[in-house]
């Protein structure tokens, strides 16, 4: 299932991307103004104290301003950053996003800070590792199989626990 919000964003970065004959623009506002008001009744419906409901000209006001408002020369960064914030009621989806676009970063629109622990930069986890079957399991041999597969692949990474690896769908 997909909110109407999620379906715009996709479909602008596959307008962005020259995947189809669609105008980007026009789904990336759709997306922006639908993911607000999504979040709006989403809180007006929990009766959240305090909140009141965003109105059409306070998203107008957020979507006009510099880094949101769309610009055709960052339109996939700027499509994944409005997408990675739509998705923060689902973290892997946002990961995947980030996945596939590398957006956000550091310096995208939406920038965060560099992750360091003890001054080191962490470099974040491109994938979970892939729980092992018993050899007494059934499927034992076809998971073997296909982990060999995978393994053909030089961007799998150095085998199934390899956080750094990339499986088949994420690629920039």
């Amino acid at each position: 299932m997909l909110t109407y919000a999620e379906y715009c964003f996709l479909r602008a970065d596959l307008a962005a991307r020259g995947v189809t004959t669609d105008v980007a623009e026009t789904w990336y506002k759709n997306g922006v103004y639908a993911s607000i008001k999504f979040y709006s009744d989403r809180a007006v419906d929990a009766n959240v104290k305090d909140f009141t409901a965003v109105t059409a000209p306070a998203i107008d006001a957020y979507y006009n301003k510099a880094g949101v408002k769309f610009d055709a020369a960052k339109a996939t960064e700027q499509i994944a950053c409005q997408a990675y914030l739509d998705f923060f009621r689902q973290p892997l989806e946002a990961w995947a996003w980030w996945k596939r676009t590398g957006f956000p970063n550091t310096t995208s629109v939406l920038a965060w800070s560099e992750l360091k622990a003890n001054g080191t930069p962490l470099v974040l986890a491109r994938r979970a590792g892939i729980d092992l079957l018993s050899p007494t399991n059934l499927n034992y041999a076809n998971q073997q199989t296909a982990l060999a597969e995978m393994a053909k692949n030089p961007d799998f990474g150095t085998g199934p626990n390899d956080a750094f690896g990339r499986v088949w769908w994420d690629k920039k």
